[in-house]
């Protein structure tokens, strides 16, 4: 049940991670790192949730889907500004890619309602001691997706096809799913 759920909640993570994988301003422990994070959270809440109720309405927990809009924004804006300051020192660069993991995480938050609406009545649901089991279950598998994703981008089609646009790729996908995401609260 465990992995089942996992794999139904976390399907369209498959194509967000492929997205930052192929991504080559993204460093690759940065995607993983922010993937277990976002995981965590949303683990945490759905924990927060079985003790202490239905926090939020599904329909505003869908405003998360401002997180990668705004993201998706930024890299647009900052692609804008690097063609025009070529001269960007490389220690700038270094810090900018040190927090790489919170876009990652941000961005799977963002798009984590489904597993929060499943994971808070599945965790109330079990015993308190398969809890922990499920837990460590999608932990694992949270490095499973991450692999996969990794292993989709490394063909070299689809890596040639990023090398040439995927630094406009990832802000455009992620305008795009925050829209996505958006829609639950109009709807």
């Amino acid at each position: 049940i465990a992995t089942l759920t996992f794999l139904v909640t976390n399907i369209d993570d498959l194509l967000i991670l492929s997205v930052y994988f192929a991504n080559s301003s993204y460093k690759t422990k940065n995607i993983v790192s922010g993937q277990y994070l976002g995981i965590a959270a949303l683990v945490a809440v759905s924990l927060t949730g079985v003790f202490l109720g239905t926090l939020f309405n599904d329909r505003y927990v869908s405003l998360l889907g401002f997180l990668p809009i705004l993201i998706g924004v930024r890299g647009l804006l900052s692609l804008v500004t690097t063609r025009t300051r070529d001269d960007e020192d490389d220690g700038v660069r270094e810090q900018k890619s040190r927090f790489q993991f919170l876009s990652v995480a941000l961005v799977t938050i963002a798009n984590g309602g489904d597993n929060i609406g499943v994971y808070t009545p599945l965790f109330a649901t079990i015993e308190p001691g398969l809890v922990f089991v499920y837990v460590l279950i999608f932990f694992l598998l949270t490095g499973v997706l991450c692999l996969t994703g990794y292993w989709l981008v490394s063909h070299q089609r689809v890596k040639n096809i990023f090398a040439r646009h995927g630094k406009i790729i990832l802000p455009v996908f992620l305008i795009l799913l925050g829209f996505f995401i958006l829609k639950g609260f109009f709807l």
